[in-house]
């Protein structure tokens, strides 16, 4: 028993298979035009977000020279990021506040940490005074 396959039905088979390489070639190109945020949000269907972006902010504060060191803590909720904590000087509190912006999927950052000034001896004046 032979099969005959007609030019329409390879035809329609080929037009198909196009189809479908065009198709994923559009999908590439979406995923590759798309923020680390629209990722992130489009991978996690929005559940964890939040948790997502506090661990970037985290990992940005740990990693860079000027705030690794410091008291922030993170916290995250609907792209609202709260840090708070201690530093030293406006510097560093700015400076926490603009690694935390920079993160995709932030909204709003409240900055509460507190700039917590060295306390100065008493005795140490007294000793540069003589």
């Amino acid at each position: 028993m032979r099969v005959r396959i007609s030019t329409a039905c390879v035809f329609a088979l080929g037009l198909v298979a196009l189809l479908s390489i065009g198709c994923a070639r559009d999908d590439q190109a979406r995923n590759e035009a798309m923020t680390e945020g629209e990722r992130i949000a489009m991978a996690t269907n929005g559940v964890g977000a939040d948790a997502t972006v506090q661990a970037e902010i985290e990992r940005r504060l740990g990693s860079d020279k000027q705030t690794s060191a410091l008291d922030i803590d993170v916290s995250t909720a609907n792209g609202v990021v709260t840090l708070s904590g201690q530093v030293e000087n406006e510097t560093q509190k700015q400076l926490a506040e603009d690694l935390a912006e920079g993160v995709e999927g932030v909204s709003r950052v409240d900055n509460l940490i507190i700039i917590a000034r060295v306390p100065v001896n008493p005795r140490d004046l007294d000793i540069a005074s003589r």
